[in-house]
């Protein structure tokens, strides 16, 4: 874990810059001082002193992806408490850890993108690429368990097993999950040229992740069935 930690926190750190500087502290009142450089050094200072509390508790997965997902999770949970430690309120928290996140996340979704405007012609063989090469990197098995449904006009699986979602679940912080990396998925989507309907979450509770992606070309009715 240790040379995963020592990727991650300069990555982490530059996203912080990116996302919070000259940010306002609170949405109910605009009035209040934006975040300073100088405001997200202590920030991350208060973060590395969270995660090393939390380190001990992150689970061992399996396989590369999911370690590193899992401590990437944790590295969220020390970012929201650092927040919430300056005085920010959980919402504005949130928002804050999603869009710190969505710099990262972004980033790793671009790379997808290139190769399926070389691999696939049509939009929806496109949007396959994407989604088969994250189900190998990061979010492949054992650690990562999905159900692929029949569909041919959407890409539609279920995922029954998340190691992100049991984390927050076991830190009593579902919603900083749904906020922070669940809903990524959808700005995800939209970059790979698509869209993804979803019901359900792990991490909300539910008994599993309903991934249905479609793109302009194809339908989706309300039972999450294409046409």
């Amino acid at each position: 874990m240790s040379t995963l930690i020592g990727v991650m926190k300069p990555i982490l750190s530059r996203a912080a810059y990116r996302a919070l500087v000259d940010r306002s502290r609170s949405t109910k009142q605009p009035e209040t001082a934006r975040f300073t450089r100088a405001d997200v050094n202590r920030i991350l200072n208060q973060v590395w002193r969270n995660f090393d509390q939390l380190a001990p508790s992150i689970p061992q997965e399996r396989t590369l992806g999911a370690r590193m997902n899992v401590t990437l999770a944790g590295m969220t949970v020390a970012f929201y408490s650092a927040l919430l430690a300056e005085g920010v309120e959980p919402k504005d928290s949130i928002q804050l850890t999603n869009d710190t996140a969505w710099v990262i996340y972004k980033r790793w979704g671009i790379l997808p993108r290139l190769l399926s405007l070389v691999l696939a012609r049509t939009s929806t063989d496109r949007l396959r690429v994407c989604t088969d090469l994250f189900r190998r990197f990061p979010f492949n098995p054992p650690s990562y368990i999905m159900e692929d449904l029949l569909d041919k006009t959407v890409i539609s699986f279920n995922v029954t097993r998340c190691p992100v979602a049991e984390y927050f679940r076991s830190q009593r912080l579902r919603e900083l999950c749904v906020g922070s990396w669940c809903n990524q998925d959808y700005a995800l989507a939209e970059m790979w040229g698509g869209k993804l309907e979803r019901k359900h979450t792990l991490a909300a509770g539910d008994e599993y992740c309903d991934f249905r992606w479609t793109t302009a070309n194809s339908g989706i009715d309300n039972d999450g069935h294409g046409d």
